[in-house]
């Protein structure tokens, strides 16, 4: 996304964002422990705020919203064991729960 390249005039919000998500956490062998993983599960929140700061001042209302929502949701799963919030089926914004699809079939 453009607004959000650390290299850009107000980027420092990208950069913020890129260090809540520590390189010994992303880069572990093993399992993480609890707190590994409640920091990772964190990012979709701090994607979210990343983004909501960054295009701020975009004109697309529309388009600011849904990308805030995309980063907020795209990891909730229709059994609503997904995070952050644990929603479920029909409660998942569309443009959250179908970017998840992708990722899902990949594995």
């Amino acid at each position: 996304m453009r607004g959000l390249s650390p290299d850009r005039p107000g980027g420092g919000a990208a950069r913020r964002w890129q260090g809540r998500r520590p390189q010994a956490i992303l880069l572990k062998a093993g399992p993480l422990t609890e707190h590994e993983s409640d920091v990772m599960r964190r990012h979709t929140v701090h994607g979210a705020e990343a983004i909501a700061e960054q295009l701020a001042d975009h004109p697309d209302t529309d388009l600011r919203e849904m990308a805030i929502e995309i980063a907020l949701t795209h990891h909730e799963r229709w059994d609503g064991r997904g995070y952050p919030h644990g929603r479920k089926g029909t409660d998942i914004p569309p443009p959250g729960g179908s970017s998840r699809w992708p990722t899902c079939m990949m594995r």
